[in-house]
């Protein structure tokens, strides 16, 4: 399964995977998304590892108003709540956004400090513009 994913992130093509828990799962952070800019944002953002090592990004029950180029990002600053706060900060793309709604899971890259980022955002690339944030609080 894990060669098919690979193949098809490779070829551009995104495969929604369902976000499951299981009692093996480390929780290293979590928050609330929140609307931006005029854009709506809602549901819940986890940093999670599982039993095989990988760490993942998690949207649960999450929405936000659709747009083009929509990213899914971490950011190094906190509390971010305008384009400027992104656009001034270190940031992590984590692949295009699977959808405007619904539960998703993205992959962090092998070695990702998570204690460096603050934030999990929504962004338009395109435009540059944030649509929604949450706030990322250690679980530990």
């Amino acid at each position: 399964m894990k060669s098919l994913i690979n193949a098809a992130a490779l070829a551009g093509i995104v495969i929604a995977m369902p976000v499951t828990s299981s009692a093996a799962e480390t929780l290293h952070a979590e928050g609330m998304f929140y609307g931006a800019e005029g854009h709506e944002g809602a549901g819940t953002v986890r940093i999670v590892s599982g039993d095989n090592g990988e760490t993942a990004l998690n949207l649960i029950d999450f929405s936000t108003t659709p747009g083009p180029d929509l990213k899914v990002w971490l950011v190094a600053a906190g509390n971010v709540t305008r384009s400027g706060d992104v656009k001034d900060s270190q940031w992590l793309s984590l692949g295009k956004l699977q959808s405007d709604s619904g539960n998703q899971s993205y992959a962090l890259p092998a070695g990702t400090d998570i204690s460096q980022y603050k934030s999990a955002i929504i962004w338009c690339e395109a435009f540059s513009v944030l649509f929604a944030a949450a706030d990322l609080k250690s679980a530990q």
